[in-house]
């Protein structure tokens, strides 16, 4: 493989294995990385508002990176993403096409796909505090004749 063009035109002679680029071949993709924002409200890329979180929105627009990296080579360990989140995670809802180590596969890019929260288990726990009590039914009562987004 060549040298590959980073962000502001600088050019790496490198070798690279399970990314995402433009001209990606092999074990590399070549593909819309579908990310959440990436030039931000500014709408300009490479500043602070972008958000570079991989998209996951079911059923037809979901990241290509997403459970697409190699695992092995974080060598056993889990280490984070850049929000400090578990590095390996895996999406049931997306097949791994990327090297996994123990039925995980990790996801090209900064972020790792983190699993939506659990719904509560007490529905009827209204706040999430644990605990069935009037502070729910406050929570009803204002909400209550309100119109769901």
């Amino acid at each position: 493989m060549g040298p590959i063009r980073l962000y502001g035109g600088v050019l790496l002679n490198t070798t690279a294995a399970y990314c995402n680029y433009e001209g990606g071949s092999g074990t590399n993709i070549d593909a819309d990385p579908m990310f959440m924002d990436a030039d931000g409200a500014d709408n300009v890329p490479g500043t602070e508002d972008d958000d570079l979180h991989l998209r996951h929105e079911l059923p037809e627009n979901v990241s290509p990176s997403i459970d697409a990296g190699d695992t092995e080579v974080l060598g056993g360990a889990n280490p984070v993403d850049l929000d400090g989140a578990a590095r390996a995670v895996d999406d049931p809802d997306t097949p791994d096409t990327g090297v996994s180590f123990l039925n995980l596969a990790v996801d090209m890019g900064a972020y790792e796909l983190q699993p939506a929260p659990a719904p509560p288990s007490c529905p009827e726990d209204i706040n999430g505090d644990g605990v069935v009590n009037v502070l729910d039914l406050i929570d009803v009562l204002l909400a209550f004749g309100t119109a769901c987004p």
